[in-house]
Protein backbone atom coordinates (compact mmCIF):
# COMPACT_ATOMS: atom_id res chain seq x y z
CA UNK A 1 0.00 0.00 0.00
CA UNK A 2 1.15 3.72 -1.21
CA UNK A 3 2.01 6.20 1.81
CA UNK A 4 -1.08 8.10 1.77
CA UNK A 5 0.10 11.96 3.08
CA UNK A 6 -3.85 12.97 3.51
CA UNK A 7 -4.28 9.91 5.72
CA UNK A 8 -1.55 10.42 7.65
CA UNK A 9 -1.58 13.74 8.38
CA UNK A 10 -5.60 13.44 9.47
CA UNK A 11 -4.60 10.67 12.01
CA UNK A 12 -1.80 12.74 13.19
CA UNK A 13 -4.14 15.34 13.21
CA UNK A 14 -7.13 13.75 15.74
CA UNK A 15 -3.66 12.15 17.45
CA UNK A 16 -2.42 16.15 18.52
CA UNK A 17 -6.29 17.25 18.95
CA UNK A 18 -6.51 14.05 22.10
CA UNK A 19 -3.17 14.96 23.24
CA UNK A 20 -4.01 18.58 23.97
CA UNK A 21 -7.23 17.85 25.16
CA UNK A 22 -6.03 15.55 27.77
CA UNK A 23 -3.37 17.89 28.78
CA UNK A 24 -6.42 20.78 29.37
CA UNK A 25 -8.70 18.62 31.44
CA UNK A 26 -5.61 16.82 32.99
CA UNK A 27 -7.19 13.12 32.34
CA UNK A 28 -6.04 9.59 31.04
CA UNK A 29 -7.33 8.76 27.77
CA UNK A 30 -10.35 6.63 27.05
CA UNK A 31 -10.19 3.77 25.04
CA UNK A 32 -11.10 5.57 22.18
CA UNK A 33 -8.97 8.06 22.54
CA UNK A 34 -6.26 5.56 23.04
CA UNK A 35 -7.26 4.53 19.35
CA UNK A 36 -6.59 7.42 18.18
CA UNK A 37 -3.74 8.10 20.00
CA UNK A 38 -2.12 4.36 18.15
CA UNK A 39 -3.34 5.76 14.75
CA UNK A 40 -0.47 9.17 15.02
CA UNK A 41 2.36 8.18 12.46
CA UNK A 42 4.78 11.16 13.46
CA UNK A 43 6.10 13.83 10.42
CA UNK A 44 8.66 12.10 8.86
CA UNK A 45 7.09 11.81 5.44
CA UNK A 46 5.35 14.89 5.88
CA UNK A 47 7.67 17.57 5.22
CA UNK A 48 5.08 19.86 4.16
CA UNK A 49 4.54 21.05 7.55
CA UNK A 50 8.19 22.76 6.73
CA UNK A 51 5.94 24.69 4.31
CA UNK A 52 4.38 28.41 5.23
CA UNK A 53 0.57 27.45 5.43
CA UNK A 54 -0.73 31.16 7.58
CA UNK A 55 -2.79 32.41 5.20
CA UNK A 56 -4.34 31.11 1.95
CA UNK A 57 -1.17 33.17 -0.14
CA UNK A 58 0.98 30.57 1.29
CA UNK A 59 -1.10 28.09 -0.95
CA UNK A 60 1.76 29.80 -3.71
CA UNK A 61 4.60 28.44 -1.51
CA UNK A 62 4.03 24.82 -2.13
CA UNK A 63 4.76 22.12 -4.70
CA UNK A 64 2.11 21.03 -7.17
CA UNK A 65 1.86 17.58 -5.29
CA UNK A 66 1.44 18.67 -1.57
CA UNK A 67 -1.27 21.58 -2.62
CA UNK A 68 -4.09 19.22 -1.55
CA UNK A 69 -2.51 18.74 2.00
CA UNK A 70 -2.05 22.58 2.73
CA UNK A 71 -5.22 23.21 4.09
CA UNK A 72 -5.26 20.05 6.37
CA UNK A 73 -1.81 21.22 7.52
CA UNK A 74 -3.14 24.70 8.27
CA UNK A 75 -5.59 23.73 10.23
CA UNK A 76 -3.65 21.19 12.39
CA UNK A 77 -1.09 24.07 13.05
CA UNK A 78 -4.38 26.69 13.50
CA UNK A 79 -5.94 24.24 15.97
CA UNK A 80 -2.58 23.37 17.87
CA UNK A 81 -2.31 27.05 18.77
CA UNK A 82 -5.97 27.39 19.56
CA UNK A 83 -6.42 24.42 21.84
CA UNK A 84 -3.00 24.28 23.16
CA UNK A 85 -3.05 25.39 27.54
CA UNK A 86 -0.77 28.42 26.23
CA UNK A 87 1.01 30.23 22.90
CA UNK A 88 4.29 28.69 24.59
CA UNK A 89 2.82 25.08 24.66
CA UNK A 90 1.49 25.72 20.53
CA UNK A 91 4.79 26.93 19.76
CA UNK A 92 6.56 24.47 21.23
CA UNK A 93 3.93 21.61 19.94
CA UNK A 94 4.73 23.17 16.53
CA UNK A 95 8.39 23.67 16.26
CA UNK A 96 8.81 19.76 17.74
CA UNK A 97 6.40 18.96 14.60
CA UNK A 98 8.87 20.69 12.21
CA UNK A 99 11.62 19.07 13.93
CA UNK A 100 10.31 15.79 13.34
CA UNK A 101 10.84 15.86 10.04
CA UNK A 102 13.94 15.32 9.86
CA UNK A 103 14.19 12.27 12.08
CA UNK A 104 12.52 9.40 12.14
CA UNK A 105 8.73 8.72 13.59
CA UNK A 106 8.41 6.72 16.67
CA UNK A 107 6.39 3.98 16.66
CA UNK A 108 3.96 3.50 19.76
CA UNK A 109 3.45 0.26 20.96
CA UNK A 110 -0.17 -0.65 21.69
CA UNK A 111 0.74 -1.46 25.37
CA UNK A 112 1.88 2.28 25.95
CA UNK A 113 0.41 4.69 27.84
CA UNK A 114 -1.63 7.20 26.27
CA UNK A 115 -0.41 10.01 28.15
CA UNK A 116 1.38 12.14 28.28
CA UNK A 117 2.17 11.87 24.50
CA UNK A 118 3.49 15.44 23.72
CA UNK A 119 7.02 13.98 24.95
CA UNK A 120 6.75 12.11 21.23
CA UNK A 121 5.96 15.17 19.53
Amino acid sequence: MAYNKKAVLAANTEAIRVVLRLEKERREATEEERAALRGYQGFGGLKCVLNRCDSPDDLRYWSQSEQQIFEPTQKLKQMIYREAVDANTAKRYWESIKQACSRPSIPIPASSPPYPMHSLL
